[in-house]
Order: structure tokens, then C-alpha cells, then sequence
């Protein structure tokens, strides 16, 4: 018998990972110049609404469209990198920068490092997380927090925030039968002192010293290939918290979660699936730290304090709250399994989980309910032609026909080939709600060394008519073009 359906936990994480605003443009100065430098800066404007700039993955909810010319003269310095770049009058020491092949080089080992931080887990080293919390306040030029407290998991955190915050009361926890301990008093949120303000202040002055298309060549190095993997992942957890709330899937709760059904459960998840957003990233702002850091080996005299003590923290802790007199943090996940893309992914287990836990599973990315995993080993009779035909969602079927085979669906449900030539054999695999699945089944041309000849399916378009269309589709040619003369 067929399984019941199963509810995909839903997901969320904390803010999205700070979004890189356009570089400022320089303030004209305060000399005699400055009326030719005010002119000099419209016409870049005037000119530059008609050029097309690079994409830019620095900018987030507000995109750079345009990048400043370079000033009338420059050019790049021989043996350097071909981006010159330069600082606003009265910016970082004043002169030019100038990105070398070195400090391109300086900035990728940056990311590296960062990126081995975004992946961390395991317990944090709490004397050392709290003092570089403290840090931050000080650098700031704040109070310290009177107190940090800990949570095992990002839920747990998120919920106490949530009541810290006011958004949630703790009676509004009855629908959920959730239980974290939340400090009084807390005071109000500072996230715009200790990270909205700083990073702004940081971008503003980086992007002075070293033009648009310096920071632009910048953010590539250092940041840019760190940046959609952990939006990916902290989206993920963000959602796996919102569905942890006002879960009632078996296949999402955990010790933190209870089963629940008083109506409300739904209202207090968006609630504080909401919370998650005002939160620090901890060690998923490694992804925008890199780039500072970076910029920071390679320009010593860049200095950003605030920003360069969020570093530290970041090295021990997941999300994080900061208020006036109390800081909430979570521990950093005790599992991460991620695949060859940086998508959370484990076919045996959670590919994310926390001590408490909190976990969640995912398939390349996509999370999946926890017994769905159970039936992909030895055993795992559950995962049948009929269970893929009876899942109402339909990423979760293509996973599971993925998983479980096509070949092998395909003979369990007696499909019959669309069409049959000397190149393959076509066939289609239709799903409810869903575009129809069109595979051609092809023969390797070499034979493995112990004379058998493997099978490969390959997935076409969904109009395929022929198995020459798909196959030559493969190789992007039309059906009258591909004729080989000869396979290897």
C-alpha cells in the first residue's frame, strides 16, 4: 500500500546575507576643483545611463546599474591587473589602488578560509564567542550585554527572539508546545549599530578607495562564489524553522518540537519566520566577510573594526540576536553534508542537524521529509512506482523517480516507447500537475572492459517527438543534422 502523502518541511533562515548597495558616489571636494569634479561626475552619470554594466552579485535588492567611468587618462599599470582603481579625495590614504594579480590571488585564499567557516560545526568555544560579541558592542561603541544566552539550534533562538522582540508572547507558545527559556528585559534591538550600519560604512569606504569596478573585481574574487550557495543554505533554514514551528509532520519535529493542533501554530511560525530576518548570520556572514577580510591583507591600512569583530564571532557561532542588554545565539549545526554544488544533501541521514534536534533532510538541495531517506537503502521497499505516481509535490516525485530509476519505473508501470529508430529508444513518463518526464534510451558504443554495454538516459524536452530529435538535441543539432559517421 502506498504511503500517505508527505508534507515538504518548509524552510527559512535569518535576514538574507547582506545585500551590497551601489557604490556612493564620491562628494565633490572642498577645493578650488571642485566645480570641474562635480562636472566631470555628470557627465559620468550621463554617459553611464546608456552603458549596460557587468552584472553585479554585490548589490542584492538594489543592483548597480551603471559603473563609473574611469577618470580621462588612466590606465593600468604594466604587469598589473588590468582593473585600476581610486580612491575619493580625503578616502582610504588617498592615492589609487590598484589590484594586483597577487592581491586577486590574496582575495580567492581569502574566500577559501571563509568559505571552510560557512561549513564549520560542531560545539562553538563559548569564552571566546562571548568575548568577541562584547567586542563587537565596544567597536561599536556600545554597552556590552549584560548577558549571552545560548540555544542549541537556530529554532530555539529564533522562537526566544521572537518573544524577546515582542512579536511573539510567550502564551502564543501554547499553539506550539514549544519551550525555550527567554530573558526579561532584553532591551531594544541594535542589529542597525552592530551590522546593517557597519557593513554600509565598510562597502562605502572600500568602494571610495577603490572605484566601482575595482570593488566590483573585488567582490568577484572574494565573495562572489561564496554568495548564492549560503543564500541557498541559510534559505533553507529558514524555512526548515517555519516549518519546525507549525509542523505537525512527524518528519519534522524534534525534541524542541511537539506535536501540535491548536489552532494558531501556523500564525506563530510565520511570526517568527519573520524574526529570522532581523538576525545576525554569525558563520553564514563568512560568504560577505571574505571580501573585507581580503581587502584587509591585502591594504593594511583598510581598517574596519565593527566589521573585523563580527569576523570573529562569526568564527564560532550560527545566527545571533543582538539587544541593548542581551545577545541570544545559536550553536553552529552538529552536522553539515553538503554535495559537489554546496546543496545540502545526504541519502542516508539529515544533511543539516543541530544538538537539540533540529535537523533537516535534504536531496541535492531539495528538502525532503525524514522517512524519505529511510527508503533509499537496503529495505526501502516504500519508494515504489506507486508511491511516485501518488506524491502530490511534484519536486519531491522527480526526486523520487530520480532516485528510484527510470529504467526501472518505467518497466514497473508497463510503459510502452514513443518511438524507436537506430539511435535510441524515446519515452515518456507523465506526472499529474506536472510537465511530462521525456528520456531517450541510448546504448554506449564502447563496451566496459567486461564486454557489457552500458545504458545511459538521457532527459530532452518535453516536445520530443523522435529519438533522433533528443538525441541530436543533446549534442545541439537538429534531427537532419545529426548523422554520425562514426561512434566511439
Amino acid at each position: 500500500m502506498a504511503p500517505p502523502p508527505r508534507r515538504l518541511p518548509g524552510i527559512a533562515l535569518p535576514r538574507k546575507p547582506p545585500a551590497a548597495p551601489p557604490v556612493p558616489r564620491p562628494a565633490p571636494p572642498a577645493n578650488p576643483a571642485a566645480a570641474a569634479w562635480s562636472a566631470l561626475r555628470a557627465h559620468e552619470a550621463r554617459t553611464a545611463r546608456d552603458t549596460k554594466a557587468p552584472h553585479d552579485d554585490t548589490a542584492g535588492p538594489a543592483r548597480l546599474a551603471e559603473l563609473p567611468r574611469p577618470a580621462p587618462g588612466m590606465r593600468p599599470e604594466p604587469g598589473r591587473a588590468t582593473v585600476v582603481v581610486r580612491s575619493r579625495p580625503g578616502g582610504v590614504g588617498g592615492p589609487a589602488r590598484v589590484l594586483r594579480d597577487a592581491d586577486r590571488v590574496v582575495l580567492r585564499e581569502a574566500a577559501d578560509h571563509w568559505g571552510e567557516v560557512v561549513s564549520a560545526t560542531g560545539p562553538a568555544d563559548r569564552g571566546a564567542a562571548e568575548r568577541a560579541i562584547r567586542a563587537v558592542y565596544r567597536a561599536a561603541g556600545m554597552a556590552e550585554p549584560e548577558r549571552v544566552v545560548w540555544y542549541d539550534s537556530p529554532l530555539a533562538a529564533a522562537v526566544a527572539a521572537a518573544v524577546a522582540a515582542g512579536t511573539c508572547r510567550p502564551a502564543d507558545l501554547a499553539a506550539t508546545r514549544l519551550s525555550v527559556k527567554v530573558p526579561g528585559r532584553p532591551g531594544r534591538p541594535v542589529q542597525e549599530r552592530l551590522w546593517s550600519g557597519p557593513w554600509q560604512a565598510a562597502k562605502a569606504e572600500a568602494g571610495a578607495a577603490l572605484g566601482a569596478a575595482g570593488w566590483q573585481l573585488a567582490w568577484n574574487e572574494g565573495t562572489s562564489r561564496l554568495w548564492e550557495p549560503t543564500r541557498e543554505l541559510t534559505e533553507r533554514i529558514r524555512e526548515a524553522v517555519h516549518a519546525g514551528v507549525g509542523a505537525t509532520d512527524p518528519s519534522v519535529r524534534t525534541p524542541t518540537v511537539r506535536a501540535a493542533s491548536v489552532p494558531g501554530r501556523w500564525d506563530v511560525a510565520d511570526k517568527v519566520r519573520a524574526t529570522t530576518y532581523s538576525a545576525l548570520g554569525g558563520q553564514f556572514d563568512g560568504a560577505w566577510l571574505a571580501v573585507f577580510d581580503g581587502l584587509r591583507r591585502c591594504f593594511p591600512e583598510f581598517d574596519f573594526p565593527v566589521v573585523a569583530e563580527l569576523g570573529e564571532v562569526a568564527r564560532h557561532v550560527g545566527w545571533w540576536w543582538p539587544y541593548e542588554r542581551v545577545a541570544l545565539v545559536s550553536e553552529r549545526p552538529t552536522v553539515m553534508r553538503r554535495d559537489d554544488h554546496s546543496r545540502l544533501h545526504d541519502g542516508a541521514g539529515p544533511a543539516l542537524a543541530y544538538a537539540d534536534g533540529f535537523a533537516l533532510h535534504a536531496w541535492r538541495g531539495m528538502p525532503v521529509p525524514a522517512d524519505f531517506v529511510g527508503g533509499l537503502g537496503p529495505g526501502g521497499s516504500w519508494l515504489t512506482a506507486r508511491a511516485i505516481r501518488n506524491e502530490p509535490n511534484a519536486e519531491l516525485r522527480r526526486v523520487m523517480l530520480e532516485i528510484h530509476g527510470y529504467d526501472r519505473y518505467l518497466r514497473e508501470v508497463g510503459a510502452q516507447p514513443l518511438d524507436r529508430d537506430e539511435t535510441g529508444v524515446l519515452w515518456e513518463i507523465d506526472l499529474d500537475g506536472d510537465e511530462p518526464i521525456v528520456m531517450v534510451e541510448v546504448l554506449n558504443s564502447t563496451p566496459e572492459p567486461d564486454g557489457s554495454v552500458r545504458t545511459y538516459w538521457l532527459r530532452v524536452p518535453p516536445d520530443t517527438e523522435t529519438a533522433r530529435e533528443g538525441v541530436a538535441w543533446t549534442f545541439g543539432l537538429g534531427p537532419d543534422d545529426y548523422r554520425p559517421l562514426r561512434e566511439t
